[in-house]
């Protein structure tokens, strides 16, 4: 019997056999993680888009009807996405604001309205390395 498992022809038969599972186990499955990884970079990136492009809108919208960016952001799919994957002090500021409005304008710069959303694209461009979108 140690002969027989020893011979050339059983170990040619066990690498046919070894060869064949991986060809028909391993592969396609090794195959659905690939894709599966593919798929879930382009879902996020699909969100990270729109976050973006509903972060100009809402700040757009807003300056139009001189209302909050805060209420127009959060009202947006986008926002809505992506905001579980935000900083908590980001999700706070934003909720923070909509209540208590104040708009200050400093000579090195704009706050208030565009500050909220600054940030706000800033921490988006975050997730978008975080995730190895860019």
């Amino acid at each position: 019997m140690r002969a027989f498992l020893q011979s050339p022809a059983f170990l040619v038969f066990a690498g046919g056999i070894l060869g064949a599972l991986i060809t028909y186990v391993v592969a396609p499955w090794a195959k659905d993680r690939v894709e599966a990884g593919k798929e879930k970079r382009a879902f996020r990136r699909g969100q990270i888009e729109r976050a973006r492009s509903d972060v100009q809108i809402a700040f757009k919208n807003a300056a139009k009807k001189s209302e909050p960016f805060e209420a127009h952001i959060q009202k947006t799919r986008g926002f809505l996405d992506i905001e579980h994957s935000l900083p908590e002090s980001t999700r706070e500021r934003i909720r923070k604001s909509q209540t208590q409005r104040t708009i200050v304008v400093q000579p090195d710069g704009p706050t208030g309205i565009q500050g909220i959303a600054r940030e706000l694209l800033d921490e988006i461009s975050k997730l978008e390395k975080e995730w190895g979108l860019k």
